[in-house]
Parts: C-alpha cells; structure tokens; sequence
C-alpha cells in the first residue's frame, strides 16, 4: 500500500498545547491524541509514543487486536504516572495494511473518511451529547457550547473507561481519511469539512482545515492528521 500523509497541530485560542499526534508512514500507523487534565500533554505523548512503539515491535499482527493492547498499556503506563487521576486524554488511531483500514478510537477524537467526494465519519464520540443524541434519535445543535459538550464518557487515564471502539473497513486507492482532535470539529461543521479536506495534497487540506478552525475562533487545541491512499 502506497500512502501520502500529513500532520499539522495548532494551540488555537490556548496558552499551551496539549494535543500530540504520530505518523508511522512506513507503517501504516496514523494517531492522534488529545489531553485532558493538569497532565494532558504528558498523557497525549505518551499514548502516541505507546502506540507507535507497540506497532513498531508487532508490525504485521492483527491490526484489531494490537490495537486493543496497545491501547490498554497507554492507559496504564498512564494511571501509573498519575496516582491522583489528573491526567487523560482521548485518541483516534488508524492503521492501512494490505486490502483494509483499522480505525480504533477513545472518546471524542475522530475519524473520516473521503471517497469520491463523499464525506462519512467512522466514528461515534463517546461522551454525554453523543449518548443524548442516540437517545433523541437527532442531532444536537451547537455541541461546543452545550453545558455538556466537553464531557467524554471514555478516555485514558483518570480512572475512567479506557476501551476503544476497534472496527476494519476496506479501503481503496484515493481514499483520504482525516484524524482529528475535538478542537477541529467543535469549530468547524461538517459540512464545512469535505470542501477543505478535499483540497490539494494532505499538507495542503491540513493548512486549509486548521486556517478554518483558527479563523472560526477555535477555542481548543486542533489537531489534524490526513492520509491519502495512493495505491494498494
């Protein structure tokens, strides 16, 4: 599988960043996570790193299944930094090996996907909105500023719910995924998305989205990673 990626972050309106992404090219590895919590940059890094690491030493195991470990190691090596449970965060991973994507993820980080200029997201949040929603059977305008909105119901660290949701789909050559941090998508609507993502290279369409979230008055770190599968 040939692949062309690019990763761009940004503290938006924040003093300090504490979102972390990895690009793996080689192997097909792709994370993005987003900290929470007086140690929120120290858990991103180190979910990425722990991700990275594990894929680099189990590098053609079941993508499922790796991810399911590698996940559950970031979240301790976590709570073993943070006895006082003051440091989290979420993440979004994709790995593309032979025929098919993996997409593993853990609360409100995202991914999508890009074909034939349809935009689909692969994701469902794990937090308090998005279990409301499943409830409403509708969407809920203005998720940034409802009294909930930054609430995840997963994440690594904090004592909390640390399993991914792990799922395979195909993939096929000019498919182009997006991972992202909630920053983007609290600034940017969907259906401001796709025409961004959809522009020029991977670095091109992660300058276009993060100029998007700044001008939109990102309140929160954003993060971008984009991939584009040239050929299987």
């Amino acid at each position: 599988m040939q692949l062309l990626a690019s990763g761009k972050t940004h503290a938006g309106h924040r003093t300090s960043n504490e979102d972390c992404f990895g690009i793996e090219l080689e192997l097909g590895l792709f994370v993005v996570a987003d900290g929470m919590g007086a140690g929120g940059d120290a858990a991103s890094r180190l979910t990425v790193e722990t991700l990275c690491a594990h894929f680099r030493e189990n590098p053609r195991g079941d993508a499922v299944l790796e991810f399911d470990a590698a996940i559950a190691m970031a979240a301790a090596r976590i709570d073993e930094c943070s006895p006082r449970q003051d440091m989290a965060c979420t993440v979004a991973a994709l790995s593309l090996f032979g025929q098919g994507a993996t997409i593993a993820h853990v609360g409100d980080s995202r991914v999508y996907r890009l074909r034939r200029r349809r935009l689909e997201r692969m994701t469902r949040d794990h937090s308090v909105v998005s279990d409301m929603e499943l409830t409403l059977g509708r969407s809920i305008a203005h998720r940034a500023s409802h009294p909930m909105g930054t609430v995840v119901t997963r994440a690594l660290g904090g004592g909390g719910d640390a399993r991914p949701d792990v799922r395979f789909l195909d993939a096929a050559p000019l498919d182009r995924f997006l991972l992202c941090s909630d920053g983007l998508t609290d600034s940017v609507v969907e259906s401001e998305l796709r025409p961004l993502l959809a522009r020029g290279t991977p670095d091109d369409a992660s300058d276009y989205l993060l100029e998007q979230a700044i001008s939109n008055g990102a309140r929160d770190n954003v993060t971008v990673v984009v991939v584009d599968v040239l050929s299987l």
